[in-house]
C-alpha cells in the first residue's frame, strides 16, 4: 500500500543547490536545472540555496548527480543534495512554492 501511495503522491526528488559567490550567480544555474530538467518545478528560493522539485524518471537519479557533477565548478556550486520527495512536501503543494 505505501509504495502505491509513493507511486500516486511521493513521485520525483527534491534537489537542493547552494550556489557560492558574494553575491551568488543564481540565474544560471536557474537555467542549467531547467534545461537539464524538464518539468521541474522551483518550490524555494533564498539568498544562495536553490529548491527543485524534480519529476521520477527511470534513471533519473544518475542522470541528476551525473548533470550536476560535470557542471559544478562552472556554476558555482558549492554543495547539492538529492532526496526522494516525502509525502509531507507533497502535501504542502503548489502552494508551498515560490511566489
Amino acid at each position: 500500500m505505501q509504495a502505491k501511495i509513493g507511486q500516486v503522491f511521493g513521485d520525483g526528488y527534491t534537489v537542493v543547490v547552494r550556489v557560492g559567490g558574494s553575491p551568488p550567480a543564481l540565474a544560471p544555474v536557474e537555467h542549467f536545472i531547467q534545461e537539464s530538467f524538464p518539468g521541474c518545478v522551483l518550490k524555494e528560493k533564498h539568498h544562495n540555496t536553490l529548491q527543485y522539485q524534480l519529476p521520477y524518471r527511470q534513471g533519473a537519479l544518475a542522470a541528476v548527480f551525473g548533470q550536476f557533477t560535470r557542471r559544478q565548478q562552472q556554476l558555482g556550486i558549492e554543495d547539492y543534495s538529492v532526496s526522494q520527495t516525502t509525502l509531507d512536501q507533497v502535501r504542502a503543494g503548489p502552494e508551498g512554492g515560490v511566489a
